[in-house]
């Protein structure tokens, strides 16, 4: 018997929807061998079944190439294109450098349409698995709890510090206390440098986006991360989508992760840019999710300028 080739991929794709996975997805920004080493160092310690997809912003082909080469991935131009189905890892390449939310939704977009990704993994590049259940253990908590929309574990910086988790939200007025004062801020982290960071299991306001799971329901049913940040805030964003359907972000202390801390986003956008991107998400995040009148949201903003001015002098 003759099977026509579309066939073939017909079935194929069918094997693929009926098979629960976890859909990984790395939002990467010009670093080609951050990514590779990532891919190559840390996927053998995900231990559930898993496809991955690479949302390689402002990429060139130059880079695209080299993530694919070395990971044996399949590049992706359109991710409603036909795909082979029997690869673990997917290059998308974006000429426009997406951010964050974009970047992931795009991620997301790909894998629900391909795969029946049951779970998502949202994870940085630049993370170090170092429990080799951690994922599976989250996943394993997550389900055993209606109430948890997304779940975290314990994430630990290259200073040896925990990055804690959030239990409400940064009070704006703090935040203005914290630019116009800013002697107050420093005194804040030392005091909690002092304290101990290491927090039990529980609910949480939100955890840290480097490295998190949820079920993809979830993601989908709260209209996926707010396209219009960039870059910042998309945590806080998403733990009050996921409040209006009474769903709860978690904390997981029994395994982490070692976190390098996010290097890529100073050395290729620079400090002060990225100070200006997190003071414009915030300033998003508190008019459109917290109702902050927008003089207070403006008070806000101005106190920021005056801090940058401050340390220009």
């Amino acid at each position: 018997m003759i099977i026509h080739k579309d066939t073939c991929c017909f079935f194929a794709h069918l094997v693929s929807k009926n098979q629960n996975m976890l859909g990984i997805i790395i939002v990467a920004y010009k670093s080609p061998k951050l990514t590779i080493d990532f891919i190559k160092r840390e996927m053998a310690n995900i231990d559930v079944p898993w496809v991955c997809c690479v949302v390689n912003n402002a990429a060139t082909e130059e880079e695209t190439q080299s993530i694919a080469g070395a990971t044996g991935g399949e590049i992706v131009n359109s991710i409603t294109s036909e795909i082979p189905l029997d690869k673990k890892i997917y290059i998308l390449p974006s000429s426009e450098n997406l951010g964050f939310a974009r970047g992931n939704n795009y991620g997301v977009k790909f894998l629900t349409i391909h795969f029946d990704v049951d779970h998502l993994l949202f994870t940085n590049n630049d993370i170090e698995i170092k429990d080799s259940t951690c994922v599976s253990t989250l996943i394993r908590i997550l389900d055993g709890n209606k109430e948890i929309g997304a779940i975290g574990p314990r994430i630990i910086g290259l200073d040896g510090k925990d990055q804690l988790p959030h239990d409400k939200p940064v009070s704006i007025y703090r935040q203005i206390g914290w630019n116009l004062l800013p002697f107050i801020r420093r005194k804040h982290k030392t005091d909690n440098n002092a304290a101990s960071q290491i927090r039990e299991s529980g609910f949480t306001y939100w955890v840290q986006g480097s490295f998190f799971v949820m079920r993809t329901e979830d993601f989908l049913k709260v209209d996926m991360f707010d396209p219009n940040t960039f870059l910042y805030a998309e945590e806080q964003i998403l733990a009050e989508k996921l409040k209006r359907i009474d769903k709860y972000m978690y904390y997981e202390n029994s395994v982490k992760v070692l976190h390098y801390e996010g290097g890529t986003i100073v050395r290729k956008h620079g400090t002060k840019a990225s100070y200006r991107m997190g003071m414009e998400s915030n300033c998003y995040y508190y008019r459109k999710y917290l109702h902050i009148n927008k003089f207070l949201v403006w008070v806000y903003k101005y106190s920021f300028l005056c801090n940058q001015k401050m340390n220009r002098q």
